[in-house]
Formats: structure tokens, C-alpha cells, sequence
């Protein structure tokens, strides 16, 4: 199985993962195999329905017998029939079933599995038809004893997190405390007070007051004119908890942040908020308007409940402000702070300031197992890093970072490497102070030491052949390795041909995704070219068909020149 280009089967293969990801990599499976499996069930005739699902189809199917059912049907039923609704886009049915849920939970994950990455895909379906479902609880208000609406593990698509963030504070919120200018004071007092406990007098909190106070009182005019006749219903004394694993945003980002703290602020006076356990701070170049609003941001994130941080591509002087407030995420298990410009190499006041403040942060870090730290200059300052964290990695991305000899030397001898699951070096070779040597012995070393060692990435280190003869020897030492990804570098067909063998023999690799090199020739002898190297590659897999499958992904690099005029 072969594929030429970085199309959608390679996306849905994923051989690497991103920090924030929640992977099992005992049970990884990263073959072919259930692709192909689940294409065929897309042509196998369908199966019969069943009495239950007949019947479910039929009740979803008129609002009176939803309504009904709810009274009627067993509780352990329920679930069935919520997802006999969402899968025939029955959104009556779930807006019903929203409004008048009898149980105290709704696990949309236990209702509907296998859905995670396609359920809220589409906007204004069944997110909105959920969300006119909260709001219509107050038209019944004695039969919703839901207390938690759990949509973790699902892809929340942008909308749908804006209108959670954003409207469920100020819906729930009673018609006598929606007060414009009342709000926004209580959000200043809110701002003013977590600034003065965390930075102390160090910080300037009356900057922070003038910015948010009239931004607020905004925000809360608009909402209280456009949710003036609607509210969610919550029992005197009871909550409702929306939990969600990943919120990222990339419009509207100050506005965002502001819900967010808003969201924190209003926490003991609204009955209905949303619970995060990620939160990506995506800053874009349009969104450094103001450096502080990321700060605003994570103020009304809970600390307690936040296990995942995405603060990629954030400017350093915007991380300046932030760190001081991510001390008190100490339950934070993934932590991703790459593309942020940061240089905490040589002996100037501000880098060893700047970098005894990120040791001083990792020391708080008691949970942290993945960490991303990629194209961000950390020249000698890896081992300091890493070090200071209390707990053991099993994630570490430092791709494109400026390291230098030592950092690699570190690394198969740090505290970490036994724990290490996924390891991701790319474009070190010929982009920093590391030698293709000095390399190609670190990768020697962790072979045996990182004996847990999952998956690794080496795009775009100028591998060329004599490293791939080197490959051929360390590949088979790693006893647990499962993928080997090798796109972007120099290795010829044949030198390929030999490391496919050789991952074919090793029983656990399941997928090696490597390149080959343009050729400067006519189209039709370059597909020819393709043709008979995909031959071999098959010949060679086809040699090992008593092993599980190998999955091998084959990007073709394309060159395309023009005549430059003299």
C-alpha cells in the first residue's frame, strides 16, 4: 500500500502527534488495515434493522413520542435513543432530549463512539440543535435533572466553542445581575485581584483595568440586548457543567480571551459554565493588538480542571506576561510553547532571566509527560529545560530548534529516556550546530536506552545513504518502535529499498514513511520510474506476509523549474 503524496490517507495515518494529543501507545495501531476495512464497509449491503432500532427510528421521528419516552422508556434506554436521533439528524428529537434529560450526566462520548472528529463537524446541525436544547429547559424546568453536559473527546468546531464561551455565562445569569456596568466592574475587581496575588506589586494592574473595563462593558451590552429574552435554567442551588477537552480559536482572538475571562470571573455568580481541560492561546500576527490579552485569557481558565496548553507561535514579550500566571496550572500534563521565538542561550541579563524563569515555571510542572518545544533557540540549555521537570517525558518535540552537540548528547542520557514514547528530531542536521556524527550517535545511544521509544521523527536532517547503512543497524535495537519517519532527506532508491527490508523484519515497526528524490527527466519516464519502485516495495512487503502488515507512505518531492531570464 503506497502513497505518493501528503494526501488524506497519510493525515488519517497520523504517524506523528501533536502535544496536546491523548494517545495510548501501547494500543497504537498505525497500519493500513482499518482504513481498508472501513472502506469496505462502506459497500457491504446494510444489515437489517432491529426491532429496538426500528422502533427508536420511529419514536425519534415525532416530538410527542420523544417527550413521551423520556417518561416511559427505561433510563438505560436513553442513551440508545439520543443516538438513534443524532444519527438520523432527528434534531427535534435532540433539542427534546437536551431540554428534558432525566439523569444527572449526558456522555455524549458513551452515547455516540466513534464519532469524536466527525459529530460537530458540521456547524449548525446537531451543536446547535444541543445548544437551543440548554436554552429550552426553562420551559420545563422540573423534568431536566442534567448537571453535566460531557463533550470531551469530541472536535468542537469554532462556532459552537464561541457560542459555549461566550453566551452560556450570560444565559444562565439571573435578569436582575445583567447589569452592563456592574459586570464589568465585578470583571476589573476579578482581573485586578488573581494580578496582585500572582505578580504582587511587580505589575501594574490599573493598565489592565482600563483596557478590560470598556471592552467588557461592551461585550456585556451586546449580550444582554441579544439575549434579553432568553435564558438556561438551573435549579436554585444546582450547576451545569458544559466539559469540553480543546477550544482554539484563530478570529475574534481578543474578544476570546475576554469571554474567557469573563467565563472565570462570573464562575460564582453563574450557575452554567464551561469547563476546558485544553486551551490553545493560537496568537496570529493579526492578533498582537495587545500583548496582555492572553494573560486575560488564562485568568479565567480553572487550574484545577486545565490539563492541556497550547501557547504555540506566541510572541516572547506576550509570554513574558503569561508565565508568571501559568504557575498555578499545576495539573498541567502537556504543554506545547513551540514556534515562540524564544532564546535563552548566552550570559545577557535578559536571556538568563528569561530562562530561569521557564526553569523556575517547569519546576511547577509536577504532571507533565509531552512537551513541545520545537524551532525556538535552546543552543547547550536542553539538559536545564528537561531537568527541572519533576516528572518523566513521554513526549518531547525540539524539531528545528538550534541545539548544539550537547543538547543531543543529553538526551539518550537524560532521566527521561526510558519514558520516552515519541521523539521528534527533525531538521537538526544542517540547520544548527549538530553534525550528521554527532547525530547518528545520539540516534546509536538511544537505541539502547530508549527501550520504550514508539515513534520517532528524522525529517529533513540530509540523511544520505552511508546513515541509512547506519539505520539498518539501530532500527532493530529500538524493541518497541512502531514508526520510523524519514520524509525529507538525501537516501537513494536503493538505500530505501534496503531500510524498507530492513523495517520489515522488525516485528513491531507498523508504518515507515520516507521520500524519494526528484528526477530530471520526462514525465513519462518518471512515472515509470515510480512504478517500478513501487513494484519493489511491494515484492519486499509481499516477502514478510507473516507478520502484520507494514504501512509505507511514499512522498514524492516535485521540483518545478523555470527559465530564469539572463
Amino acid at each position: 500500500m503506497f502513497n505518493f503524496s501528503m494526501a488524506s490517507r497519510f493525515q488519517m495515518l497520523k504517524p506523528c502527534y501533536l502535544a496536546l494529543d491523548q494517545v495510548n501507545y501501547s494500543n497504537l495501531d498505525l497500519t493500513l488495515l482499518n482504513l481498508e476495512v472501513s472502506e469496505e464497509k462502506k459497500h457491504e449491503a446494510p444489515k437489517p434493522l432491529t426491532l429496538l432500532r426500528l422502533a427508536a427510528k420511529v419514536v425519534v421521528k415525532h416530538e410527542d413520542l420523544v417527550v413521551d419516552s423520556i417518561d416511559y422508556v427505561p433510563s438505560h434506554l436513553l442513551n440508545f435513543l439520543m443516538k438513534v436521533a443524532i444519527e438520523s439528524s432527528a434534531l427535534g428529537a435532540v433539542t427534546i432530549y437536551v431540554s428534558e434529560w432525566p439523569l444527572e450526566v449526558m456522555n455524549l462520548r458513551a452515547i455516540c463512539p466513534g464519532t469524536e472528529r466527525t459529530l460537530f463537524s458540521r456547524t449548525m446541525e446537531v451543536d446547535m440543535a444541543m445548544f437551543i436544547g440548554l436554552m429550552r429547559r426553562e420551559e420545563v424546568p422540573k423534568r431536566c435533572k442534567m448537571q453535566c453536559l460531557d463533550l470531551q473527546g469530541f472536535e468542537i468546531n469554532e462556532i459552537f466553542g464561541r457560542v459555549l464561551v461566550g453566551a452560556t455565562p450570560m444565559l444562565s445569569l439571573k435578569k436582575c445581575h445583567r447589569n452592563a456596568a456592574n459586570l464589568s466592574k465585578r470583571i476589573a475587581k476579578y482581573t485586578s485581584t488573581k494580578l496582585q496575588s500572582i505578580c504582587g506589586d511587580a505589575f501594574s494592574t490599573s493598565a489592565a483595568g482600563r483596557l478590560i473595563v470598556p471592552e467588557s462593558r461592551t461585550i456585556f451590552e451586546k449580550k444582554i440586548e441579544q439575549y434579553e429574552n432568553s435564558c438556561i435554567y438551573v435549579p436554585r442551588g444546582k450547576k451545569l457543567i458544559i466539559k469540553v477537552d480543546h477550544l482554539d480559536f484563530t478570529r475574534d482572538y481578543n474578544k476570546i480571551c475576554i469571554d474567557y475571562l469573563i467565563t472565570g470571573a462570573l464562575r460564582p455568580l453563574t450557575p452554567c459554565y464551561v469547563q476546558a481541560t485544553q486551551f490553545g492561546a493560537l496568537m496570529g500576527s493579526q492578533n498582537q493588538e495587545n500583548i496582555m490579552y492572553p494573560m486575560f485569557g488564562l485568568l479565567g481558565l480553572d487550574s484545577e480542571t486545565l490539563c492541556g496548553l497550547n501557547l504555540s507561535s506566541m510572541p516572547t514579550t506576550a509570554l513574558q506576561f503569561v508565565i508568571p500566571v501559568l504557575y498555578s496550572f499545576t495539573n498541567l500534563k502537556a504543554f506545547d510553547m513551540g514556534l515562540c521565538n524564544i532564546d535563552i542561550t548566552g550570559i545577557t541579563r535578559t536571556r538568563s532571566a528569561h530562562r530561569s524563569q521557564l526553569v523556575g515555571l517547569f519546576r511547577h510542572f509536577n504532571l507533565l509527560t509531552r512537551l513541545d518545544v520545537r524551532k525556538n533557540e535552546l543552543t547547550g540549555k536542553v539538559e536545564e529545560l528537561l531537568e527541572a521537570l519533576p516528572n518523566r517525558l513521554e513526549f518531547l518535540n525540539v524539531s528545528g530548534s538550534l541545539l548544539n552537540s550537547a543538547d543531543l548528547q543529553y538526551l539518550p542520557k537524560s532521566k527521561h529516556v526510558e519514558s520516552f514514547r515519541e521523539l521528534r528530531l527533525g531538521a537538526l542536521v544542517g540547520h544548527c550546530d549538530v553534525s550528521s556524527s554527532t547525530f547518528m550517535t545520539c540516534l546509536d545511544e538511544l537505541s539502547t536506552s530508549a527501550k520504550n521509544l514508539t515513534i520517532l521523527e528524522l525529517q529533513n536532517n540530509e540523511l544520505e545513504d552511508s546513515q541509512e547503512r547506519e539505520l539498518e543497524v539501530l532500527v532493530p535495537r529500538f524493541p518497541e518502535l512502531k514508526s520510523l519517519d524519514t520524509i525529507y532527506n538525501f537516501m537513494s532508491e536503493d538505500a530505501l529499498l534496503k531500510l524498507l527490508e530492513t523495517c520489515a523484519k522488525c516485528a513491531s515497526i507498523q508504518c515507515l514513511s520516507f521520500n524519494i528524490l526528484p528526477v530530471f527527466a520526462s514525465e513519462t519516464s518518471v512515472a515509470q520510474r515510480r512504478i517500478n519502485f513501487t513494484q519493489k516495495c511491494d515484492d519486499i512487503v509481499a516477502r514478510y506476509r507473516h507478520r502484520r502488515e507494514l504501512s509505507v507512505v511514499i512522498v514524492a518531492i516535485g521540483i518545478d523549474l523555470i527559465e530564469v531570464p539572463r
